[in-house]
């Protein structure tokens, strides 16, 4: 079933929130029909009344609901009793007029309800799917407030590394010991690296990182951070193998 006509069933049914309406189509659906069967009537055998009421009660209740089809289904009754029912044009009850009225109510009630249930169960789809819909863009927004939290406490941590660095830089200024100076130079370096290789590997996209270029970079942050220039180091990495980054 296509997407349109399960959004038409959904809806179903109509004029909701005009049964005046709802009711009045209904009737006209009953008048309809006994005028059908009065102009096919020569062209059947005895013992049909019911022949055209009955689709003008299931219409009306699939169209309008369960209220206007049992309306339908009432008037159609009185309309097959009268016209088409002997003796005809009155409302004699005998004993084959009564089965056949009982037989008509039972088919008639067993219509109503199947249609009935059913659009029940479409408006319970239609509410689950909303349901879903809704709660898919709640983790949608969620997802997005914790992609932008994170961003900015990495961010942050960045910041705070930048920071402690030039606190550093600046407490070196002061001192006069080669020694101590050499000693804060190096912590500003590591502190650098780390900062680094935290952007490096806490990245939000969750893209996959190139192996051989990432153990490259990061030795090379590490002999820096040393403090001992002038080392000559090789790495020996296979390209294109991809790591995730919980690896």
């Amino acid at each position: 079933m296509t997407a349109t006509p399960l959004r038409f069933l959904e809806r179903l049914p109509l004029l909701w929130d005009r049964r005046a309406i709802a009711y009045g189509v209904a009737v006209a659906l009953s008048i309809a029909a006994c005028a059908i069967r009065i102009g096919v009537d020569h062209l059947l055998p005895p013992g049909f009344p019911f022949l055209t009421f009955f689709p003008a009660v299931i219409i009306s209740s699939f169209l309008l609901g369960r209220g206007p089809g049992s309306a339908a289904a009432l008037l159609c009754s009185v309309l097959a009793w009268y016209y088409f029912i002997a003796p005809r044009q009155g409302f004699t009850l005998g004993v084959d007029t009564a089965v056949a009225l009982l037989f008509y109510a039972a088919v008639a009630a067993v219509d109503i309800a199947l249609v009935h249930w059913m659009q029940q169960a479409n408006h319970r789809l239609r509410d689950e799917r909303e349901r879903n819909a809704d709660l898919a863009l709640r983790s949608g927004l969620l997802a997005d407030r914790t992609e932008v939290l994170f961003r900015e406490l990495q961010h942050r941590v960045s910041n705070n590394l930048q920071m402690i660095g030039a606190v550093l830089a600046l407490q070196k200024r002061g001192i006069a010991d080669p020694a101590a100076a050499l000693a804060l130079d190096n912590a500003a370096t590591k502190i650098t690296l780390i900062g680094r290789i935290q952007r490096q590997l806490y990245d939000t996209s969750g893209s996959l990182i190139a192996l051989d270029q990432f153990l490259h970079q990061l030795t090379a942050d590490v002999i820096e951070a040393g403090g001992n220039p002038g080392i000559v180091h090789s790495v020996s990495a296979p390209p294109g193998v991809m790591l995730p980054l919980t690896r």
